[in-house]
């Protein structure tokens, strides 16, 4: 039942690399709990970039790959040291910083500037997003059984609307551009090989 879901998942998607990593990931979740085999989750990411890559290794190119990639690194790496010292609501903001620091160098290097308001607005909405997407998980299966349960789809609308207009206000406050030079880029960059 999953694996229909992650299938329809994709094809609803249009198969972006993000939903590709996060669907090979679960399936070897679902893949090595059946078999009692040891999940690692950096070997995971590896193995789901190594996929993407024999298929379209052009997508090493692709920003939303590398996004999405370096922001399920720095949550891999960094959330495993703080994992239980907070709360849920601290874990979430952990997460999120943990994946907003992965990404800063490709962001300085794609875009040549960080927007204040971004980080802000990551840790507004990403947690209201996540909570819109689990109503609707929740909901999708009665749906498709029956149109009749299309009322339980609303709470997720409503929540998601919710994070829609938070956006929309944020992106009104004019943000803080913070243009950075390029031998700092570069210097980032190295330091984030290292």
């Amino acid at each position: 039942m999953f694996l229909a879901f992650l299938i329809f998942y994709l094809f609803l998607t249009g198969f972006p690399p993000s939903v590709i990593r996060a669907s090979i990931m679960a399936l070897a979740v679902i893949f090595s709990s059946s078999f009692g085999l040891r999940y690692d989750p950096l070997n995971m990411l590896s193995f789901a970039g190594t996929c993407i890559l024999l298929f379209s290794p052009f997508e090493l190119f692709d920003v939303s790959f590398q996004l999405s990639f370096c922001a399920c690194f720095g949550i891999i790496a960094f959330y495993k040291h703080f994992d239980g010292i907070f709360g849920k609501i601290l874990n979430s903001v952990i997460i999120t910083v943990s994946a907003t620091v992965a990404t800063l160098p490709i962001i300085l290097y794609q875009f040549g500037s960080i927007s204040s308001v971004s980080v802000i607005a990551n840790l507004i909405v990403v947690p209201i997003s996540s909570l819109a997407l689990i109503l609707l998980v929740i909901a999708i299966v009665p749906i498709m059984i029956s149109p009749y349960f299309l009322p339980l789809a609303l709470p997720s609308y409503y929540v998601g609307f919710a994070a829609n207009k938070i956006i929309e206000l944020m992106s009104k406050i004019p943000p803080i551009n913070m243009p950075v030079d390029s031998g700092l880029i570069a210097l980032g960059l190295l330091l984030y090989v290292i």
